[in-house]
């Protein structure tokens, strides 16, 4: 018997941990802060790549810039990101 997998769809929720204030575009954000990302765009397959890097809301990013990529530091991985994939992705900081 075959079983039908369902990918999920992450996005902003209740049970997510997130800080109030102003959310930024990953891609706009100012390097070596800690973020937290708060939304990842409602494409599924956009969604599903990125949690496949481990990028979910709730969790904490680090950020270094090289040209128009971004090396993220998520949890104890380092990740490169293209610029496209960046400006789908919601974050805040702490000022």
């Amino acid at each position: 018997m075959r079983k039908t997998l369902r990918r999920k769809k992450y996005s902003l929720s209740e049970e997510t941990p997130v800080s109030c204030g102003e959310s930024h575009l990953l891609h706009d954000a100012p390097t070596e802060k800690t973020l937290r990302v708060i939304h990842i765009a409602e494409d599924r397959d956009v969604c599903a790549q990125i949690a496949a890097l481990g990028i979910v809301p709730g969790c904490e990013v680090r950020v270094r810039t090289i040209g128009s990529s971004r090396i993220l530091r998520v949890r104890r991985t380092t990740v490169c990101l293209r610029e496209g994939l960046s400006k789908k992705i919601r974050v805040t900081w702490k000022a």
